[in-house]
């Protein structure tokens, strides 16, 4: 008979006896039932093989069969912690560890990894240094020697060194414009201490003074064997890993690391830390308080009762910010999880108009916690949460790799890791009513709070209110100016250059190279500004290959267009913006086009000047007490994301052809995006009327 009319009937009677079974059964079944839980299974933590080389590097290795693959994960007890006075060392040496190493500069390292299809890295974090490879198994010799290459003999080049440092000091620049970002680094600072080094934290300042020579120190010093862990998964046995270790690693020589000396935490006094950001359209809200290091037996109970605040769509905040309030998308609360110290954090982005509406429901949750203790099945819901998740992670073994280091760094037991869902699901309600009140009492939480300076008033009644400014140093009170708007503007004039050489100006011209910074990625472009003294301007940016845009302002009118889209008219207070931008000499010219000034005073080594448009913008501006020349302008620009806080920060200034002072160096921060542009100026250029508006 022929197989094809075999396999059919076989098939057809497979068929048939499977719909007579489900019909058979069918009437058994309540459809509308839902299904039972699976048996529980008991919990066995993965095998895992632990040995140490004789040079003191400790391995982990986990056998993982079902892939051709290898994966390392080394991992240096040494991070940003120990930075001390060189804040950023740590997080610029792991952004050059891979551009070069041994016998390969940076494109070849790279055109190595990539040829076979592998994978290396670094980074730092505050305790650790972490460097990772993976590939095929085939290719472990090669990646193995790219990797030894880059933890013991990276180049460090002057080269690549300054590339890597003018991103780094663009990245820190950009963090201003993220209020999350500051409150977090605020929030350290007030939880710990301000000298803590749990606190300290890069800036653009600090990574900018740093020298190649700052490395290359901090890598002798650290980067030793008996500090180091590797973790290797894969298709790999022990004998193999310890072999293939030994003949990568073995000569790497042992040495004494500087112990590392963590002070006690001093908590800055209760009350409430505000940054002052003029352009923020929203405030970002924190509580913060300090909890328990690591090690303590309290630590991993007071997770629990740090989830039942902020774990997601399960956490009180959700259910009430967001939900019940519509205060805000995506609210907080979460638990660090550092060696030494720790601290709890919760909030939330949200309105201006509810800032302190937040605080009162934040503060209200957290007050119920430790007064009442959770429901028991509100409990339940977030330890099965927590238990599960962290079981259903156990299908990847770089997760088992990741619990080892884990504890390796921490200096705690791995039967920590083992028992942790037993943990978890026995904290009761009273255990988490007792830790509520021991660490998240609301009376106990320090305040931050990011957002403009009109809604500082509201936060008084929650004690002291100290407030930042961007860089996160204290502002002082505002002062009074001491002197008229005309007195100011007089000293002003004579800044610039006197009233005759000012007068004198009728147009500018200005030509830049301009760097655009938009996360790691860096983009060199050029722009030119043509200047009227009558609020006209014509402005080119052009990344080449990448982004053209251009601006048209002509008196009491402005448009844009970016690359080929079509031109868009500016209105309201974007028009006010646009045409105040125009303005050669904006606080010589700005009254005769519409603009109000306030002199509002002096806060640390500025005149605040508040400038308001025809149409209701607004702007910051602030002038040196010194040279009486503008330092920054501050305001919120329109974007398609909506609105978008801006400062713009003008610096080196310099003499031009017309004996007027104009800023050489001017760097904009507009959201993530930072433009910094050295600047060159040509003055009383003739130009055409037409090219202050856009071609028909």
């Amino acid at each position: 008979m022929n197989r094809a009319i075999i396999m059919k009937r076989t098939w057809a009677f497979v068929l048939s006896a499977f719909l007579v079974t489900s019909f058979a059964y069918a009437g058994d079944i309540d459809p509308s039932a839902k299904p039972g839980a699976l048996p529980v299974k008991e919990f066995t933590f993965p095998k895992y093989t632990e040995l140490n080389l004789a040079n003191g590097m400790k391995v982990f290795v986990i056998e993982d069969t079902e892939q051709p693959t290898i994966a390392f994960s080394a991992q240096i007890k040494a991070g940003s912690n120990v930075d001390g006075d060189k804040q950023g060392t740590a997080e610029l040496l792991s952004g050059l560890l891979t551009k070069g190493a041994g016998k390969r500069n940076a494109l070849q390292l790279a055109a190595t990894m990539d040829g076979l299809g592998a994978n290396i890295g670094a980074n730092a974090a505050g305790e650790q240094f972490t460097i990772f490879a993976s590939g095929l198994k085939k290719h472990m010799p090669t990646i193995l020697e790219v990797l030894s290459d880059v933890i013991r003999k990276p180049a460090l080049t002057q080269e690549e060194f300054v590339k890597s440092q003018e991103q780094f000091v663009a990245s820190k620049r950009g963090e201003k414009s993220d209020p999350g970002t500051m409150a977090q680094n605020l929030a350290r600072r007030v939880a710990y201490g301000k000298d803590h080094p749990y606190a300290m934290r890069s800036t653009e300042e600090s990574v900018a003074q740093l020298t190649l020579d700052d490395l290359r120190k901090f890598h002798a010093t650290f980067f030793k064997p008996n500090i180091t862990t590797i973790a290797v998964v894969g298709d790999i046995t022990v004998a193999e890993a310890k072999a293939a270790l030994e003949k990568a690693f073995g000569d790497w020589k042992k040495a004494d690391v500087p112990a590392m000396k963590m002070p006690e935490p001093k908590p800055m006094p209760k009350g409430v830390y505000y940054i002052e950001r003029p352009a923020s359209v929203q405030s970002t809200v924190l509580l913060t308080n300090l909890a328990v290091p690591y090690s303590s037996p309290e630590y991993d109970p007071l997770q629990v009762a740090s989830n039942v605040i902020g774990l997601g769509f399960g956490g009180r905040l959700f259910r009430t910010l967001r939900e019940t309030y519509a205060f805000t998308y995506t609210p907080f609360g979460f638990l660090t999880s550092a060696t030494h110290a720790n601290r709890f954090a919760a909030g939330a982005d949200v309105r201006n108009a509810v800032t302190d509406s937040t605080i009162i429901v934040i503060k209200r949750e957290l007050g119920d916690l430790a007064t009442n203790g959770p429901a028991p099945d509100e409990l339940n819901r977030i330890q099965r949460f927590m238990t599960g998740s962290y079981l259903m992670n156990f299908e990847s073994t770089q997760f088992i790799a990741g619990l080892l280091l884990n504890a390796e760094i921490k200096s705690v037991s791995i039967d920590r890791a083992k028992n942790y869902p037993n943990t978890v699901m026995s904290v009761t309600p009273s255990d988490v009513k007792k830790l509520a009140n021991k660490y998240l009492n609301p009376d106990e939480m320090r305040i931050v709070v990011v957002g403009k300076p009109e809604i500082a008033d509201q936060l008084a009644k929650y004690g002291p209110v100290t407030r930042y400014d961007l860089d996160l140093s204290p502002l002082k009170a505002v002062q009074g100016a001491g002197m008229s708007w005309a007195e100011f503007l007089a000293k002003h004039i004579e800044a610039l250059g006197g009233k005759n050489a000012v007068g004198n100006v009728k147009t500018v011209q200005l030509n830049s190279n301009a760097a655009l910074q938009a996360g790691p990625q860096s983009l060199q472009g050029t722009a030119e500004v043509k200047n009227t003294r009558n609020a006209q301007q014509a402005t080119k940016f052009v990344i080449p290959g990448v982004f053209e845009a251009y601006n048209w302002v002509d008196k009491t009118n402005a448009w844009q267009r970016q690359g080929a889209n079509p031109v868009v008219s500016s209105e309201g207070a974007d028009l006010d913006q646009s045409v105040f931008s125009a303005l050669i000499f904006p606080l010589v010219d700005g009254g005769n086009h519409g603009f109000q000034f306030d002199l509002q005073g002096r806060q640390n080594g500025y005149y605040l000047v508040k400038a308001k448009g025809p149409n209701g913008g607004e702007r910051l501006i602030k002038v040196d007490e010194n040279t009486f020349l503008i330092n920054s302008l501050e305001y919120v620009q329109a974007g398609p994301q909506g609105e978008m806080p801006v400062k713009e920060v003008q610096e080196n200034y310099v003499k031009v052809d017309a004996g007027v002072m104009m800023p050489s160096k001017v760097t904009v921060n507009q959201g993530p995006i930072v433009i910094s542009q050295t600047v060159e100026y040509k003055t009383n250029v003739k130009f055409d009327d037409s090219i202050f508006r856009p071609a028909e």
